[in-house]
């Protein structure tokens, strides 16, 4: 009976084994080991189900090398790794305890990650990550110290960040033209801007310096660049050193000629100053009239009181009177595309583009201004020019901009821009008083007069 029951149970046994019962089992385990080509794969197949990390609760393997890291945070959501195979293609791996994992890894480990792949988005699609949640489910282990980035692998950028470089190692070459308001670096490259993430290891940068930086790509708020090393970030050419193209001045009325003329034929890449159609343009001895470029603009006059809109850096030093130099491209942003109205602008702030102050004792030529009055309102005649005006104060209106009364009937008749009111306010301006007003012409939902000094506001 023994005998028998011991013949059945390997019989059982090999139909099992010829079936692949036994066998399917093993198959499954191996198919959760995978590469971080396949996981990525694998993510971007099930990304409408595998949504959140708590998605599914199928543990998933592979392996990587990190490439930059995160991980001090008391708030484990906060903290973040992003790992690389021998190909430069990657992953972030989330929800890590600072107590786990902060101090543990050197960039360039081999690591072994066992965590829950998904798929993560906002509420713009073309924005995701793809992510391993770790340390609900999962753990990190390491296989090899100090293997190396493959640094070599990384993809040359030529165009903007997408989902599809997430993650990834890549390398650019772009001129470093100052930070935002959250300490990004940001880098002009051929015709698009690249950021830098605040929390990368730089050496010391110079503006309007040029620089072959390698990293992985991340996203904040928009996809950029993290970098791990100073040895990561290569000096092409300093400011200094700067090939300046060989460009004949041009006046701003030329300039804003050659502007409309291509506004009115619809030229392609006009509207953003295109560095490969549009085609670089000097301007020399130009007047700061309105100094704006702790948010990146200013408005300047040439001696004949034409004036023009002009994109800086946020890191160029520049005040108002100053005498500035111009190299960069023109173009036109749309206003109102029913009474055809733009505004002429002027870019400097890529890597062929520069502005430089040439002399800081500039004298406005206020005699060349355009007098405005109930019958001369502002216009696309005299937009980004010189004007005066006088007119009664009527106050501000809902928006703080502030009202004038330019023929005595007790309506506004035109308006100074509310981004004034430093100039305005210092000037001690007074509800019903007559005041001379000098300043030059912007748009902000109308045309509007924007005074750059208290010194441009005169009682009457």
């Amino acid at each position: 009976m023994k005998k028998s029951l011991v013949f059945l149970l390997i019989s059982i046994l090999g139909l099992f084994l010829l079936t692949g019962c036994l066998v399917k089992e093993k198959i499954d385990d191996e198919k959760t080991v995978l590469s971080l080509s396949e996981l990525r794969e694998k993510i971007l197949e099930n990304k409408n189900i595998w949504n959140d990390y708590d998605s599914h609760e199928t543990v998933y393997e592979t392996e990587g090398i990190v490439a930059y890291q995160y991980t001090s945070n008391s708030d484990p959501t906060k903290n973040y790794i992003y790992i690389v195979d021998e190909n430069g293609n990657g992953l972030k791996l989330t929800y890590l305890k600072a107590e786990n994992h902060d101090s543990k890894y050197s960039i360039g480990d081999k690591i072994k990650v066992k965590g829950i792949p998904y798929y993560k988005t906002w509420n713009d699609p073309n924005v995701y990550e793809l992510r391993m949640d770790i340390d609900n489910y999962g753990e990190i282990t390491v296989v090899e110290k100090n293997v190396g980035v493959p640094l070599n692998k990384a993809e040359l950028i030529n165009s903007e960040l997408s989902g599809g470089d997430f993650g990834n190692l890549v390398e650019f070459t772009g001129k470093y033209i100052g930070e935002d308001d959250f300490n990004n670096k940001e880098f002009s490259v051929s015709n698009f801007e690249l950021k830098i993430d605040s929390h990368s290891v730089l050496p010391d940068l110079t503006l309007n310096s040029t620089y072959t930086i390698k990293g992985v790509v991340g996203q904040n708020y928009g996809y950029r660049v993290f970098v791990s090393d100073e040895s990561w970030v290569t000096v092409v050419a300093t400011a200094e050193e700067q090939p300046q193209p060989t460009v004949e001045a041009s006046t701003i009325a030329e300039i804003k000629n050659e502007i409309k003329e291509n506004y009115d034929a619809g030229t392609d890449g006009w509207n953003t100053g295109d560095t490969s159609i549009v085609p670089l343009r000097k301007i020399e001895n130009a007047i700061v009239v309105y100094d704006a470029s702790d948010y990146e603009y200013v408005y300047v006059v040439s001696d004949d009181g034409t004036g023009i809109y002009v994109k800086v850096s946020a890191d160029l030093d520049i005040s108002l009177n100053e005498i500035i130099s111009a190299t960069g491209r023109p173009y036109y942003t749309e206003r109102d595309a029913t009474n055809s109205y733009f505004e002429y602008r002027f870019n400097t702030t890529r890597s062929d583009e520069s502005a430089t102050v040439t002399s800081s004792n500039g004298t406005i030529p206020w005699d060349k201004a355009d007098v405005l009055t109930i019958d001369n309102l502002p216009g696309m005649n005299n937009f980004g020019n010189l004007v005066i005006f006088e007119g009664k104060y009527l106050g501000q209106d809902e928006f703080n901009h502030y009202d004038f009364d330019l023929d005595n009937d007790g309506q506004s008749d035109l308006k100074v821009i509310k981004y004034s009111s430093d100039a305005m306010n210092s000037a001690g301006i007074q509800v019903g008083n007559l005041y001379e007003i000098k300043g030059v012409i912007g748009y902000n939902y109308g045309f509007k007069v924007y005074v750059g000094d208290s010194s441009f506001v005169t009682a009457k």
